[in-house]
């Protein structure tokens, strides 16, 4: 056996790939990363079998201390890497002239490259650490793009050794993906034409439906004014376990239907604004051009779904995803109106590549502490963002008693934190220091996972006071003393309840963090937790909470009460920030 290669596994790279099996090189898989999409199957059970038959080995083999970031590729936050590459990233890919140059899908082109580039982020930094490890012998990378081995340039300041783009002018496989693309668009067009154009079915609010029970309160909410509709984030998905939704239409999001007048129209948009784009793209890579190329086809969906039903306000759950900026256009086209609704508190990094591009009518925040700083240059001027506190807790929890000063619970969220040693030091010295509590541990994900287990187990051992628990965390923020959590949006909301809370900022690498930038909230070690836990049980020292206003609002209307107004249900809403 000579020789190593590293292959991410692709169209192009497949054979290669093969190659370096048949010919004894010692084969490490980096990962499997299809320019189209449907093949993603395929493609995963060659390497499946190659893998289990032991004549190929994942990269985390040889590189086990990137474990973390495999399984929680949102964990590279905490490295800043957005941060570093944004300038690079907007000369070269014309962030610039984009509006100039596809002024329609401008701003949906620049959201969907940021995440072109964000899912190359993990690949990049496995294939250096692999390249390091193995340095010094005869290394091969395969299958890497010009795109992902001028990130890797820009980022390390150097080239990856043992690898080089293809040669290649994606001209003509970008002109065939294009066709594709346009042919699959009649298809689909054809399927959901009749004859007649039908009278669309006023809706009240139409809301994007991912199963979670938080937002009955809105369709509950939104029935005031008339229909509800749950629009199925994905084909199968139902409202099974969640109670309270008799009565809401359902349907698919390609449920759409045209009348024959109006899809000639659009046949005609979709040949008319493919080969604007792929005039202005044809030269990009074809896995970040099929996803550009995809961009009218996706907006004809939406307009077909937008003749059959015509809501009058729309419910987004999809900041990260390009939809919601094309959904905002078509919308506005029949009358509606789009409301949107950040998922989280980034917690791990200022700036993000999948929220750096959103666009909505309104747009519900924790806080406007990132918006200020950052956000408010990229996204439209005429949105309007409302910083609302939570939208987890009801007006029934908010009117008991906060904090549970008589609790002798301390809750510890652990999610970035799983597999760092300091992480169990810190629960054994709380528990150790705090016999007389009961710390109970709520890890993200499933204590099955050998990671977490294992942590579990290191933070539970010979102790009789910890435990860990599955519990929802509302009920557990609820009943808390004190909660402590590394970065995560759990913090906001045990700030925003009124529970005294502590970061845990012990991450290593962990570049940037806005929970740093409020005085009292982090911690960043066994130790200090340990005494800023007995300084607030003895009182002499009390956390400023009203210093966290802009992390999470803690005055105002209820976030329904903010909805309400924004609904026109009779409540005057909140101001923009």
């Amino acid at each position: 056996m000579s020789g190593v290669t590293l292959v991410s596994v692709n169209e192009a790279s497949l054979a290669g790939f093969i190659m370096a099996v048949l010919a004894r090189r010692r084969v490490i898989v980096i990962g499997v990363a299809p320019v189209l999409p449907a093949l993603g199957r395929p493609l995963r059970w060659v390497v499946d079998r190659v893998l289990a038959a032991g004549r190929a080995s994942p990269v985390l083999d040889l590189c086990p201390e990137m474990d973390a970031y495999a399984r929680n590729p949102n964990a590279l936050s905490v490295r800043d890497i957005f941060a570093d590459i944004e300038p690079w990233q907007n000369r070269r890919f014309g962030f610039d002239a984009a509006d100039a140059t596809v002024p329609r899908y401008a701003m949906a082109y620049k959201q969907v490259t940021g995440k072109h580039l964000q899912d190359k982020y993990l690949p990049m930094l496995l294939c250096e650490a692999a390249v390091r490890r193995l340095e010094g012998g005869d290394v091969r990378v395969i299958g890497l793009d010009a795109d992902a081995l001028a990130l890797h340039q820009a980022y390390f300041g150097a080239p990856l050794p043992g690898a080089s783009a293809p040669r290649a002018s994606h001209g003509l496989v970008n002109a065939v993906l294009a066709v594709a693309v346009a042919v699959a668009s009649l298809v689909w067009l054809g399927t959901r034409t009749r004859l007649r154009r039908r009278k669309p079915e006023p809706i009240f609010l139409a809301a994007d439906f991912l199963r979670d029970p938080r937002d009955r309160a809105i369709y509950d909410l939104a029935r005031e004014g008339g229909p509800v509709l749950l629009v199925m984030r994905e084909k199968g998905m139902t409202t099974d376990g969640i109670a309270g939704l008799e009565g809401h239409g359902r349907c698919n999001g390609d449920d759409g239907r045209v009348g024959l007048v109006d899809a000639l129209r659009c046949a005609g948009d979709v040949f008319r604004e493919g080969a604007s784009l792929y005039r202005a793209y044809r030269r990009l890579q074809p896995a970040h051009y099929y996803q550009i190329a995809t961009l009218p086809h996706r907006r004809l969906k939406l307009r077909a779904f937008f003749f059959r039903f015509r809501p009058k306000y729309y419910w987004n759950r999809d900041e990260y995803n390009v939809e919601h900026i094309l959904r905002r256009t078509e919308l506005h086209a029949v009358g509606g109106i789009s409301l949107g609704l950040m998922h989280g508190i980034q917690g791990m990094a200022d700036l993000n590549p999948r929220r750096r591009y959103i666009s909505f009518d309104v747009f519900y925040i924790f806080g406007d502490h990132l918006y200020n700083l950052y956000y408010k240059e990229t996204w439209p001027e005429d949105m309007k963002v409302r910083a609302v506190g939570s939208f987890t807790f009801s007006r029934a929890q908010l009117a008991g008693p906060r904090p549970a000063a008589d609790s002798d619970l301390i809750v510890i969220f652990a999610a970035l934190g799983i597999g760092n040693p300091e992480f169990p030091r810190l629960v054994r010295a709380i528990a150790e220091a705090f016999p007389h509590y009961r710390v109970r541990l709520k890890p993200k994900g499933s204590a099955e996972v050998p990671a977490i287990r294992a942590f579990l187990e290191s933070c539970r051992e010979g102790l009789d006071n910890v435990e860990a628990v599955a519990t929802d965390a509302t009920d557990l923020i609820g009943a808390a003393r004190y909660v402590l959590s590394d970065p995560s949006t759990v913090v906001a909301e045990a700030v925003y309840f009124g529970v005294p809370t502590l970061v845990i900022d012990i991450i290593p690498g962990h570049r940037r963090c806005l929970f740093r930038d409020f005085p009292g909230l982090c911690v960043t070690s066994a130790e200090q937790a340990v005494d800023r836990l007995r300084d607030m049980d003895s009182g002499a020292w009390t956390q400023p909470r009203a210093a966290y206003d802009s992390l999470v609002k803690l005055d105002g209307p209820h976030f329904l009460e903010i909805v309400r107004g924004d609904l026109g249900l009779g409540t005057e809403g909140a101001r923009d920030v």
